[in-house]
């Protein structure tokens, strides 16, 4: 299926670009760095509003190019009906950005983005859609894989189609607990009512269900081995508490049959347990630390985007029997006195320098917000124990 976005080429596409670097300057000033880190992690801030609004999706190309979508949907932004993606300017290489590039406009809600091989690929309810970009970020034509992942319209469109990844060459899409009912390239019909990682080929093909039974999760981290993880945000009816999970392929985690009453019904299959319960919060983006260029502990953990809590977590996977716990302790958090901006964490992207982009709504309210944005940098500056560990006695 194919529908022509609002799609407009570099030399008439750019927004914010126009500004004086002097204004681009007191604009990243006002916003101030106002994070936390551990020691060894310098939080460097690259982009702002005026430059992004309301970022929910981001990704990163190879070639260090950041792509951002400004979810005004979502967002429950007055007078804003449709979403946009821009790629930034300027912060390729690790610098900060000086302008945008406007690649795709009218969109629905866009919740979750991934660049691979030369294709920007869209989750934005009710589509999953591939976007062709070039290196000198013209834009293609805008390719629908699916239509019918979350609701059939986009406004306020919560539970939906959102975070995306590519793992061995295979496309993972997650969606919550409004489902999917859509035609699949070979003419099946793929019809599930519970959250769900589903995964296909890059062209759309050979979709599957990788796991099912969530409410609400908002991406997938694979460690170097396969080994899947996710936070899924679920609803007792006394409160939201967080559930991190070791994913299992083909398991059937619960939702609603294990967190909310369902009238006495039965599940359809044996549930699997989940690695933790970690109390209230709203869960958004993840990734996974393989890289060297990160020491023990942090190397071999999850870092998950805790939007609600307004904080990075990490939790580093424990053998646990056949599956793994996943305790958690704080990774980034807000300074104290913070005021024009509040950090609310919305997605996590590696950069190919190994630093970790992280998207910031930057709203004191989450609905809706306050027309605020940032995007940061983190980078691991500290000794690394195979730098400073003496050799062996000889």
């Amino acid at each position: 299926m194919m529908r022509n976005a609002t799609i407009l080429s570099a030399c008439l596409s750019i927004a914010c670009a126009v500004q004086s670097a002097e204004n681009l300057n007191d604009a990243l000033k006002a916003a101030g760095d106002g994070l936390n880190a551990p020691d060894g992690f310098k939080v460097s801030l690259i982009a702002s509003d005026p430059l992004v609004f309301n970022p929910a999706a981001m990704c990163v190309a190879p070639d260090g190019r950041i792509f951002v979508a400004e979810d005004f949907v979502h967002a429950h932004v007055k007078d804003r009906k449709t979403d946009t993606i821009k790629v930034l300017i300027g912060a390729e290489k690790g610098g900060r950005a000086t302008g945008s590039i406007i690649l795709a406009e009218d969109l629905g809600s866009v919740q979750g983005m991934t660049f691979y091989d030369g294709r920007l690929f869209i989750a934005h309810t009710p589509y999953i859609s591939m976007l062709p970009v070039g290196e000198n970020n013209k834009a293609g034509e805008m390719v629908h894989l699916f239509n019918g992942v979350g609701i059939p319209t986009a406004a306020k469109a919560s539970h939906c189609a959102s975070g995306m990844t590519v793992h061995e060459g295979k496309l993972y899409f997650v969606f919550g607990d409004q489902g999917c009912d859509f035609m699949t390239r070979e003419g099946r019909q793929m019809t599930l009512d519970s959250g769900a990682i589903l995964r296909c080929d890059p062209d759309g093909r050979n979709v599957e269900v990788y796991a099912s039974g969530f409410r609400n999760i908002y991406g997938v981290a694979f460690d170097g081995l396969g080994n899947a993880f996710v936070r899924d945000n679920t609803n007792d009816g006394g409160g939201y508490n967080v559930r991190s999970y070791h994913v299992i392929k083909g398991g059937y985690y619960g939702w609603p049959f294990r967190w909310r009453d369902a009238d006495g019904a039965t599940p359809p299959i044996d549930v699997l347990s989940m690695s933790r319960d970690n109390g209230g919060g709203s869960p958004t983006g993840c990734v996974f630390l393989n890289s060297l260029a990160y020491p023990p502990p942090y190397r071999g953990s999850v870092i998950f985007c805790e939007w609600g809590r307004g904080m990075m977590i990490r939790a580093t996977p424990v053998p646990k029997d056949a599956t793994f716990d996943l305790p958690e302790v704080p990774f980034i958090t807000e300074s104290k006195g913070a005021k024009e901006y509040t950090f609310r964490p919305t997605t996590i992207a590696i950069a190919p320098d190994q630093s970790l982009i992280i998207a910031d709504w930057a709203s004191s309210s989450l609905y809706p917000t306050t027309g605020r944005g940032r995007i940061f940098r983190v980078t691991y500056e500290g000794a690394r124990p195979e730098q400073t560990a003496p050799l062996p006695a000889v």
